[in-house]
């Protein structure tokens, strides 16, 4: 288990992608691949000379990449949705990185019914396991519409090969979904735990019905050690990684500081469990 960050937040507060792994002591992370398949820090992969250019970076400074996140949305175009994930999967391969983080649908569930929301996603994911030529395994995160209700992901995870789709565990976004019950979520935790391919760690409070992100370090709904040693009891040994939406709340000048203070608080709960 190793702390990892997500190269559009570095970039974000401030840090050129390599500098801020640096300055935080983080040596993986999180690599964002757009449709044209170009990366937050500059990196245009859809050439051998750009990736070249990264792999010889990563060996350089000693880095990781943890998972591939592409930005499909199986409520698209099906096959279109698939191919950009293939493409994902073959660069995963090339970093020597063997997860890709997928959506399940972005667009608002109306006119699509539950069932045809499962089955649409189960058919993309299944169409992705056939054409594959990389061993190279995909994360559905709980995000969206449909995979952050954990009955639709409970369906798809079943109905899917267990060693070709996990999940990406984001710990603040089942709050999202309108359920604020702290121990009902951490059940779902330790429900989901055993198919964990990858992680965001967020923060979030709840107050009156509003939910608000939160640094990681400070009290909110989260219970990171216990998230963390549920993961271990499954024989987790791949990321944690900071995910603080609350940065973009904040003044430029304090961002680095609080990831930087993130960074210490998960390394810390890492090094004790």
């Amino acid at each position: 288990m190793y702390l990892g960050l997500r190269d559009a937040q570095v970039i974000y507060v401030g840090w050129s992608l390599f500098e801020g792994l640096k300055e935080l002591g983080v040596q993986s992370f999180e690599l964002k691949l757009n449709r044209d398949l170009q990366t937050p820090a500059g990196y245009d992969l859809s050439n051998k000379d750009g990736l070249n250019r990264l792999i010889e970076d990563l060996e350089r400074y000693n880095i990781v990449v943890n998972a591939v996140l592409v930005e499909n949305d199986f409520a698209k175009t099906l096959n279109r949705e698939v191919d950009y994930i293939l493409k994902g999967m073959e660069i995963a391969w090339s970093l020597g990185c063997d997860v890709v983080r997928i959506n399940g649908f972005m667009e608002p569930l109306t006119g699509y019914g539950e069932e045809r929301v499962i089955s649409t996603i189960v058919e993309g994911v299944e169409k992705v396991r056939r054409m594959a030529e990389y061993p190279v395994m995909l994360a559905v995160e709980n995000h969206g519409e449909a995979t952050n209700d954990i009955n639709i992901l409970r369906r798809i995870l079943v109905e899917t090969d267990e060693d070709f789709l996990g999940v990406t565990l984001d710990t603040g976004n089942f709050f999202f979904h309108g359920e604020s019950n702290r121990e009902l979520i951490h059940e779902i935790y330790r429900e989901v735990a055993g198919r964990v391919l990858h992680t965001h760690m967020k923060n979030v409070r709840v107050a009156n019905g509003n939910i608000k992100m939160a640094p990681l370090y400070e009290e909110g709904e989260v219970d990171f050690q216990y998230v963390i040693e549920v993961l271990l009891k499954e024989g987790y040994e791949r990321d944690i990684t900071v995910e603080d939406e609350s940065l973009g709340k904040l003044r430029p000048e304090e961002r680095k500081e609080v990831l930087r203070r993130d960074v210490e608080f998960l390394r810390k709960i890492v090094k004790e469990v």
